[in-house]
């Protein structure tokens, strides 16, 4: 289905349309195509046993789309008032059961018994180290499994996923044969919140414990790098993060003059 018709079907409106207010931490509104939408509800890791929390939902669409094909609970968040208005008159329209939206800042919203997140790049990265505090803080008052799910990451924002001790990365869902040009930067990746006495594994090829790591976490790192050949110079920074990030996967313990290297 095109976007046109998934906004006839839903009835909402939930295009750009104008370059809403943005700041130096937060950014434009861009609505997440529908065809990515798509892609994320048939992944599986919604259902109507979740609860969606939407960082930046602007007009709502993200919300629209995966309450009315998972059947979760979805919650809109975004700090533009003009943009939550519109997302209140697209609910009123489309009659979507389980949906609602909060005109606040997503550095202090308090997360209660949401258990899923969505990101397009909706602020900086000193917003999201706030963000996630706000979700460690639930996790740690109430641990349950919780899923957090970023379109089209920036470099940075994976270096800080990559570096949060209680973050596990899951999985990728490419995105990139649903547009022309072969971006590899279109891809959902999956964060998940786990024990900390369990170790870290690649759900890719580990499946238990005991298995030998994979190496399908570097290639989540530097798979953008090679695309239309950019600058290789810009992965030094994220090789690294990987280096540090293999360093927790073995439970490798640095003297105190190396650790510093990798702070």
């Amino acid at each position: 289905m095109t976007e046109e018709s998934w906004e006839r079907k839903l009835k909402i409106r939930t295009d750009g349309g104008k370059n809403h207010t943005a700041d130096g931490e937060n950014y434009p509104y861009e609505p997440t195509p529908h065809s990515v939408l798509v892609r994320l509800a048939e992944s599986g890791y919604l259902s109507e046993k979740n609860t969606l929390v939407d960082y930046g939902c602007g007009k709502g669409r993200v919300s629209f789309l995966l309450a009315s094909l998972t059947h979760c609970r979805a919650i809109g968040l975004d700090y533009n008032e003009d943009l939550v208005r519109s997302a209140q008159r697209n609910l009123a329209s489309s009659r979507i059961k389980g949906v609602s939206f909060l005109c606040e800042k997503a550095e202090n919203y308090e997360v209660d018994d949401a258990d899923s997140f969505f990101f397009f790049n909706p602020f900086s990265s000193a917003v999201m180290k706030k963000v996630l505090d706000q979700i460690l803080w639930s996790w740690y008052e109430n641990p349950r499994k919780m899923q957090l799910m970023f379109y089209y990451p920036k470099d940075e924002t994976v270096a800080l996923l990559m570096t949060t001790d209680e973050l596990q990365f899951s999985d990728e869902i490419d995105c990139s044969d649903l547009f022309d040009g072969n971006n590899k930067r279109e891809r959902i990746l999956i964060f998940e919140l786990w024990d900390r006495g369990e170790r870290p594994y690649c759900p890719t090829c580990c499946h238990t414990s005991d298995s030998l790591p994979c190496f399908h976490i570097l290639n989540i790192l530097i798979s953008p790098y090679f695309h239309l050949g950019e600058h290789l110079v810009k992965l030094l920074p994220d090789l690294t993060q990987f280096i540090f990030y293999l360093g927790r996967y073995f439970r490798i313990d640095l003297p105190n003059d190396q650790a510093i290297l990798f702070q």
